[in-house]
């Protein structure tokens, strides 16, 4: 997924994060390392994307959709 359209969810998490928690989905994800941000190109162009790896994302659609879940 392109970046922009997730930016405007994020907590400006940086990669020396250490003051305040985020309190984003995404932020949340983000430090636990269960959602990475890097560059992709596709063909000449190069995009800021993030992903979930495939392997964890059943599994995070369940916790998240739990009522029980807790930062």
């Amino acid at each position: 997924m392109k970046y922009g359209q997730l930016k405007d969810y994020d907590d400006d998490m940086d990669f020396f994060w250490k003051e305040e928690r985020p309190v984003s989905t995404i932020g949340m994800l983000r430090q636990k390392g269960l959602m990475v941000v890097g560059k992709m190109v596709f063909g000449d162009r190069q995009f800021k994307v993030a992903f979930i790896p495939i392997e964890i994302r059943e599994g995070l659609k369940s916790v998240l959709s739990s009522k029980n879940v807790h930062p």
